[in-house]
């Protein structure tokens, strides 16, 4: 008999981040508010910074979602595992 899928929801896969693999995610919100500032200040919906695409709300203020533009593969949970090490 086959097993049901797991799900893993968003929350829990930033709490393994922040605790497990030592990640600060505050500091990642920081990154990305000093990134999209001047566009969201300027009413802008999007923000276009290198191969990365932020959605805005500039009357929520709140950054969406992050879309990737480009073709790349996505890395693996081991890909970053490897490059923090």
């Amino acid at each position: 008999m086959r097993r049901p899928n797991i799900s893993v929801p968003d929350h829990a896969v930033i709490r393994q981040l922040e605790r497990v693999h030592g990640i600060d995610i505050e500091e990642i919100r920081t990154c990305i508010r000093s990134l999209v500032r001047a566009d969201m200040d300027a009413g802008c919906t999007a923000s276009i910074i290198g191969e990365f695409t932020y959605v805005l709300d500039p009357k929520e203020l709140v950054v969406k979602t992050v879309i990737n533009r480009s073709h790349r593969k996505r890395r693996s949970p081991r890909d970053f595992r490897e490059a923090g090490e």
